[in-house]
């Protein structure tokens, strides 16, 4: 059976979680995903999860520094639907493949991209990856730098166990305050959770930015 969105045409041209979350997602549901890769391969295929959220999509291999291999993604560009990108803010520009370039050759394609702090703020160039916002926005501290975890603390409850003797190897958390580095996508996941609510709250726009802070 057809999915709803089999008619829909999507360039993927993320990284990471979100993005490739959100097409993954997409695909699912039928729409045709060609996940955009340059030469060698995605360099994130070694992140666990890698090929459940690339599933179900079409790959090409494009040089977008190499003006034929641009022309040909442009080509591609010009009979899509959606585009989602995950650059650090102007690289898209350098490279010529930026909204305002594609939507020359397309008017009706939505173009969503997914930065760490959004595209006019003043940490705009900043680096993005996951553990350094999380870092950045105090969650590595409050995932897991609590004994037990962060739930209780989160909650304003108190330790319902404090008079049991649990073993500090069944307890998540390390046995003191303070930071932890988890392996964790959730800035990722707020970026692509955020993108999704406000798809299902307003209209399709040409145009959509949604950073992992704004998770």
């Amino acid at each position: 059976m057809p999915g709803v969105l089999k008619d829909l045409r999507v360039l993927d041209l993320s990284w990471g979680i979100a993005g490739p979350m959100t097409t993954m997602l997409l695909a699912d549901h039928g729409a045709e995903v060609t996940k955009i890769e340059p030469p060698g391969g995605d360099p994130f295929r070694s992140q666990t999860g890698y090929r459940a959220w690339n599933r179900g999509k079409r790959s090409a291999i494009l040089d977008l520094k190499d003006a034929k291999d641009r022309k040909t993604f442009q080509r591609l560009a010009g009979s899509a639907d959606i585009l989602v990108e995950s650059y650090s803010p102007g690289v898209t520009k350098r490279l010529g493949i930026d909204f305002d370039t594609l939507h020359a050759l397309n008017s009706r394609l939505i173009y969503c991209s997914i930065t760490a702090y959004g595209r006019d703020s003043k940490h705009a160039d900043r680096p993005g990856y996951d553990a350094l916002v999380a870092a950045r926005t105090g969650l590595h501290w409050e995932q897991r730098g609590w004994p037990q975890g962060a739930l209780l603390r989160m909650a304003g409850r108190e330790d319902p166990f404090a008079e049991v003797d649990i073993s500090q190897d069944s307890l998540q958390g390390p046995p003191r305050p303070g930071p932890v580095f988890p392996a964790s996508p959730f800035p990722s996941l707020g970026a692509f959770l955020r993108r999704l609510d406000r798809h299902q709250r307003s209209a399709p726009r040409p145009r959509s930015d949604r950073a992992r802070t704004m998770g």
